[in-house]
């Protein structure tokens, strides 16, 4: 059976999700709030929230040089 989110787990949520990846690892996050990874995935998902690793990382300087070397 699931569990509601209180408010409380949704106002950590919403400040540290962004954060996974970076500075916080998403399963410490899972713990702090005794749900799954999943779980988190998924509500943060309901919110539109993005965590750090899906920040885009992509280094422009290397990927012209990937595109110079092939035809896309």
């Amino acid at each position: 059976m699931a569990r509601y989110w209180t408010d409380r787990e949704i106002e950590l949520l919403k400040k540290f999700y962004p954060h996974a990846g970076d500075t916080i690892d998403l399963r410490d996050l899972a713990t702090m709030l005794n749900r799954s990874v999943n779980s988190i995935r998924c509500k943060a998902d309901d919110f539109g929230l993005k965590g750090a690793y899906g920040k885009d990382n992509i280094d422009e300087e290397i990927l012209k040089q990937l595109e110079a070397r092939i035809e896309i």
